[in-house]
């Protein structure tokens, strides 16, 4: 049988991928290493093969990126024993992130995390930069990839599993946004019922509520004062 022969190279990039080690680290490692062992690269961008160019999709309010849900998936699950489990369970999280006190400039990461089997660290999906809110259609490289999940699964250290959307935990204004709907100020922004907010000084709801919103009122958006104008949510899919 012949015996496979990993390179130096490949053995330290897995480990710095595989656990996390911080760029600054690698590089004064490799700074240790490299006169003992020429071929080794300078710099950890080199050793893992950071790529120059990143494509990115363009918005008319800021620009995204789709880092992939099978490999995220993949990497938070190659070091752990799932031989138990025929199906992992996701759970997704989107929310803005102020990035300079200067300037209105944000990121919008799409985050997941393992709930089954459980793990505490979430991964980033896909990222969205820009100095506004996007529009709901940049959910939909992420949509496209978890449907086809759902539908195929995927292998893990050869063992196939079935993948299952678990939950989105968002706050207010971030459900708004992925759900393509009315922000919490508006008059039919209730996310429960289709009560039918009163001005007050500010949008107040009576504490008698409305009747209850259904997979199908929300899919054939039977109160158009909830929905923003001619957009569907790609979350229906």
């Amino acid at each position: 049988m012949r015996t496979v022969t990993i390179s130096l190279s490949d053995q330290l990039a897995k480990w710095y991928l595989d656990y996390g080690i911080a760029q600054s680290a690698l590089n004064k490692l490799l700074a240790i290493l490299q006169p003992r062992f020429p071929l080794l690269p300078c710099d950890a961008r080199t050793l893992v093969r950071t790529p120059r160019h990143i494509e990115t999709k363009l918005f008319d309010s800021g620009e995204y990126i789709h880092l992939t849900l099978n490999d995220g998936v993949q990497r938070a699950l190659q070091s752990n024993c799932i031989a138990d489990d025929n199906e992992i369970l996701l759970q997704f999280n989107t929310d803005g992130l102020p990035l300079f006190k200067s300037s209105n400039v944000q990121f919008l990461p799409i985050l997941c995390l393992i709930k089954q089997p459980c793990l505490t660290d979430p991964f980033v999906v896909g990222l969205f930069s820009g100095k506004t809110k996007p529009p709901g259609c940049f959910l939909n490289d992420f949509v496209t990839e978890l449907q086809q999940l759902m539908c195929t699964g995927m292998f893990i250290n050869d063992h196939h599993v079935c993948v299952k959307s678990h939950s989105f935990v968002c706050d207010a204004p971030a459900r708004a946004l992925i759900k393509c709907t009315k922000l919490q100020s508006g008059y039919s922004s209730c996310d429960r019922c289709d009560q039918h907010g009163e001005w007050c000084g500010k949008v107040v709801f009576e504490s008698t509520a409305g009747a209850p919103r259904t997979d199908e009122s929300f899919r054939y958006q039977t109160d158009d004062g909830h929905h923003l104008l001619n957009t569907v949510s790609p979350l229906t899919e």
